[in-house]
């Protein structure tokens, strides 16, 4: 490794849904997450396929995607990575799921068709309740007749119960959900120790740095979680301050479109195609050509 090369020592976290996408499509590595889910929720993501990424809770701007969604036949899965707790994720993530499955009938479908959608939520924290669970279980009901609400569930897998797991050789799912909670790849290593099957996620982690595509696409997340949690603590009230004068708003906002431009324009050296640059880091296509 190159001392001071921060391409070479970028940690690419599980934690992000554009590496957490790239394993799920990657084959090989597909089973080892399809599996982990699988235990903790029932479902197999095995033969599921990628469905429409560009769903959001509403806003004309498209800033709010939300992370995975994957069909087969009759059932859609969404699976929300949640690196921190705060109350706007949690309905945030439930304005998908009642979107989701309400969407499915805007094209004339038959309502009677049945239909489950399901909201897997990556939670980096422990359950509040009861420390020591690793999955809460949501069916939606009437309280007043105990009515089950059919076709709509969700699951929070608490990945801060596995963290500072290590594989003994017998704990693959404590170990493999360990793998989100770590934020270098010491850890990372540490956690699989002499796992084969984890130490290839590991290997491919590192890989990843030669991938232009992916980095892109990562560093443009980056920038958009960025983006959220600045409109998030603005309130959306254009001129208002929120906890920060107008003064360091602006200038926050500022070094993000710096950032996106600065991400652009390295897109555009490697050839990346317009249309591509202006969907992965949300610039106008006149400012994308400015940039050249």
């Amino acid at each position: 490794m190159v001392k001071g090369d921060k391409q070479m020592t970028k940690f690419y976290s599980l934690l992000y849904d554009s590496t957490f996408k790239y394993f799920l499509k990657e084959s090989p590595h597909l089973k080892f997450f399809s599996d982990l889910i699988e235990k903790e929720t029932g479902y197999s993501l095995m033969d599921y396929e990628f469905h429409d990424q560009e769903l959001n809770t509403g806003n004309h701007k498209k800033d709010f995607r939300l992370d995975i969604l994957l069909k087969k036949e009759d059932h859609l899965i969404i699976i929300e990575l949640n690196s921190s707790y705060n109350t706007y994720t949690k309905r945030k993530n439930y304005a998908y799921l009642y979107r989701i499955a309400s969407a499915i009938y805007e094209k004339g479908e038959d309502y009677e068709k049945k239909r489950q959608v399901t909201l897997i939520n990556m939670n980096n924290w422990t359950c509040e309740e009861k420390k020591e669970e690793s999955v809460d279980y949501y069916n939606f009901h009437s309280t007043k007749y105990q009515r089950v609400i059919e076709g709509i569930e969700s699951f929070e897998i608490y990945l801060g119960k596995y963290k500072g797991k290590v594989y003994n050789g017998s704990n693959k799912v404590e170990a493999g959900f360990a793998l989100f909670t770590a934020q270098s790849y010491k850890e990372a290593r540490a956690i699989v120790g002499d796992w084969k099957e984890g130490g290839e996620i590991v290997d491919e982690l590192e890989k990843l740095r030669y991938n232009d595509e992916f980095n892109a696409v990562y560093d443009a997340e980056i920038v958009q979680k960025k983006l959220e949690n600045s409109a998030r603590k603005e309130g959306y009230t254009e001129g208002e301050s929120i906890g920060m004068k107008k003064g360091e708003i602006a200038g926050k906002k500022a070094g993000i479109k710096q950032e996106k431009h600065s991400i652009a324009s390295s897109m555009l050296k490697k050839n990346f195609d317009i249309k591509t640059i202006m969907d992965l880091v949300g610039l106008s296509k006149e400012e994308i050509l400015s940039l050249r």
